[in-house]
């Protein structure tokens, strides 16, 4: 047939490993295997395994492989070293199943020891820019294995679901970490995939070696994982909140990019946030209010649980786009406390207020001991010259004092941001402690069993997103104590976020397998 002829040729072309394949004569291939379908599907199949093998034994992915080996032999001798010498925790760990893909230590220690080892390793220069290099080439350069699995798809998509899992049992602990990505990339533009072929994506989503050598296979997954959770979601349970009906629509009209997700989640922490903080103020309600009051607090208190126990899960598996970011983490931390929203801008601002009430007294207590607004204003900006020199702006030229009670109240504007900043770890630290003890405290089986009847304390037991959200406060406090904790070293400030991101992500895991059914 003149259409399998043309495919075979197209894949023979495709072995000189040259990506660089026109959109034309890409298109022009896949209707090939369209029109071919099945029936040619298992000599294509044999054609792209050989092309894999071709990629896997070329030129830079041999020099790859060696690069790699040296840059982890200088990190194993050094963690070893290390290790004799007691400076870290604890000794390496071996992950399940002897590691899920290629070209990544077989050996993982835990997250403070693994800083503690990159911060004192002795890697010469340029082996660690070649390392580098290498790893960078998994997220910018294109292959031809890409354009073989798209052509797989074309042809069968069922028959090509299954080969793509029966290919990942076979080469199970030597599967290349550009294999997966192209695997995954191919995946996420089919309309579904097979259980199994999910199995697989948690599985790497879930391996920590991976996502430190190769971030990118790792991100893709998460992609996918997100989209079929979010759809087995919302197949089953109806939106009830307005964040969740946008996504719906989202999902609906097809507009689920990253950039998309990314504007919903924050948004939804914003709505997570708002929720916690209601619930925490109808805490105080209750303890105060008379019986017709405490009965209009139960259909509040029950209407919130059920409003977060429906959010929360849908925020696990778009939290994906969160956790990639700098500062991702500790977005989720804070809006698990509610500090996120409307309940981040209430904080802050009364912070600047509690900062102007301090700033304030301190100018009146100083001109009683009888020191000068200067001296008060130096102390006050933290070094800060370009402060300094705004705020000494508003004296009087003269006497430098202030000329009347305006001029002071326009350098307590000032001042009050500088010395928020300065104050803010301590004061964080302690609101998220007070939030968490009191989340605690309402979440509490003991205390729901008190202030709700019967009928809704078994509703509420089912709510399991509910505990799920109580055992998150706890590590959402742990890691934002230890971020802004000055007395800690750099290594353990890092480890923090690493250990939450890590515990984020097998939470996630679990919340995937659940709504999948597995």
């Amino acid at each position: 047939m003149k259409e399998r002829e043309s495919l075979m040729r197209f894949l023979a072309e495709l072995e000189d490993l040259n990506p660089d394949v026109s959109l034309q004569r890409l298109r022009e291939a896949e209707s090939y295997a369209r029109l071919v379908g099945s029936a040619g599907f298992d000599e294509v199949a044999d054609r792209v395994e050989h092309l894999i093998g071709l990629y896997l034994s070329s030129p830079p992915k041999k020099l790859g492989a060696e690069t790699l080996e040296e840059y982890f032999g200088y990190l194993n001798r050094d963690a070893e070293r290390l290790l004799a010498a007691g400076e870290l925790e604890s000794g390496p760990v071996v992950p399940e199943g002897g590691g899920s893909t290629a070209l990544v230590p077989r050996q993982l220690y835990g997250a403070m020891d693994r800083c503690i080892v990159l911060n004192r390793c002795t890697v010469p220069q340029l082996l660690s820019k070649a390392a580098d290099a290498f790893r960078r080439r998994n997220q910018v350069v294109s292959t031809v294995v890409e354009i073989g699995f798209r052509l797989l798809w074309c042809l069968d998509r069922e028959r090509a679901d299954a080969w793509f899992v029966g290919y990942f049992r076979r080469c199970e602990g030597h599967l290349d970490p550009d294999v997966l990505r192209d695997a995954i990339s191919v995946a996420l533009e089919q309309p579904g995939v097979s259980r199994e072929f999910l199995e697989w994506a948690m599985r790497w989503c879930g391996d920590f070696g991976l996502l430190e050598m190769w971030p990118n296979v790792v991100h893709k997954g998460d992609r996918l994982l997100c989209r079929h959770a979010v759809k087995s979601w919302l197949a089953v349970h109806k939106p009830r909140t307005t964040s969740l009906a946008h996504l719906k629509v989202m999902f609906d009209l097809g507009k689920y990019g990253d950039e998309a997700l990314l504007d919903w989640i924050r948004t939804a922490l914003g709505t997570l946030g708002e929720c916690v903080l209601r619930i925490m103020s109808l805490g105080d309600l209750a303890e105060n209010g008379d019986e017709l009051e405490i009965e209009g607090y139960r259909g509040a208190l029950m209407s919130e649980l059920r409003r977060l126990s429906q959010l929360f899960p849908v925020v696990l598996f778009v939290s994906d786009q969160l956790l990639s970011l700098p500062d991702g983490c500790v977005q989720l931390a804070m809006a698990v406390m509610g500090l996120a929203g409307q309940g981040l801008v209430q904080w802050d601002d009364g912070i600047l207020e509690f900062c102007r009430r301090v700033i304030r007294r301190t100018f009146v207590y100083d001109l009683r001991a009888g020191r000068s607004p200067l001296e008060t204003i130096e102390r006050l900006t933290f070094g800060d010259q370009h402060a300094y020199f705004r705020a000494y702006a508003e004296l009087d030229l003269v006497s430098e004092r202030f000329d009347s009670v305006d001029q002071r109240e326009k350098v307590i504007e000032l001042l009050a941001p500088y010395y928020a900043s300065y104050r803010q770890p301590a004061l964080l630290a302690a609101e998220t402690t007070r939030r968490y003890r009191k989340l605690r405290w309402l979440l509490h089986e003991d205390y729901l069993s008190r202030v709700l009847g019967k009928e809704q304390m078994e509703q509420v037991r089912e709510m399991e997103w509910v505990w799920e959200l109580e055992a998150v406060a706890g590590e959402a406090r742990r890691f934002l104590g230890r971020q802004r904790d000055l007395s800690l070293p750099l290594e353990s400030m890092i480890a923090s976020k690493l250990e939450f991101e890590e515990s984020m992500r097998n939470r996630r895991l679990r919340a995937i397998r659940r709504v999948l059914g597995s």
